[in-house]
């Protein structure tokens, strides 16, 4: 299964500067958090998944089944604030906005046997 790191903080994992690599993977530069980078289990990026225009990814988190998976996160604006709790699906880099308000944080979802979504705080 893949490794999900932001891409931040993935330089601290290694020699490299995986910033630099995630930029090269995607063959583009992009700010911070623009892009969450998804690693294989030797640190080899294998996909990168560009958050829409105006917003950043912030407090993602890898939710998994062991046979599907999806990343839980917040988008940021601009202006710092977490607008948004988006469901990213990483099979098909689409986007679901599950929750909006003023300001929502790191987010936690879970999944039953049924593979219903449990809810988040």
């Amino acid at each position: 299964m893949p490794l999900l790191y932001k891409m931040e903080v993935s330089a601290l994992l290694s020699s490299i500067s995986v910033g630099n690599t995630g930029r090269k993977f995607a063959q583009e530069s992009y700010a911070v958090h623009e892009r969450i980078l998804i690693l294989d289990s030797t640190g080899t990026p294998i996909q990168s998944i560009k958050s829409p225009a105006s917003y950043t990814f912030d407090h993602t988190e890898w939710i998994t089944n062991g046979k599907q998976s999806n990343i839980v996160a917040t988008f940021s604006n601009i202006n710092g604030a977490h607008p948004k709790i988006v469901l990213v699906n990483p099979s098909d880099s689409s986007i679901i906005e599950l929750a909006e308000g003023d300001e929502l944080w790191h987010p936690t979802l879970g999944r039953t046997q049924r593979n219903q979504i449990q809810g988040f705080n």
